[in-house]
């Protein structure tokens, strides 16, 4: 997803570990064109799957799900 990845190529953090930092977009100060985008996505490679239920954990899962 190109909007993802552009946005975590001018705002996220790399830090030690091989950890990439994003909350600042994706949690804290949460980008909600970002998020709908995200979801769209999400509809468009699994709405032909049955699925019934979304699982998140608390890495960043529960805006876009």
């Amino acid at each position: 997803m190109k909007l993802l990845k552009d946005r975590i190529l001018h705002d996220g953090k790399s830090l030690a570990g091989g950890i990439l930092k994003v909350d600042n977009f994706i949690n804290h100060q949460m980008d909600p064109v970002l998020m709908k985008s995200i979801a769209v996505e999400f509809v468009r490679r699994f709405a032909d799957l049955p699925i019934n239920k979304i699982i998140t954990i608390e890495a960043s899962g529960i805006a876009p799900a």
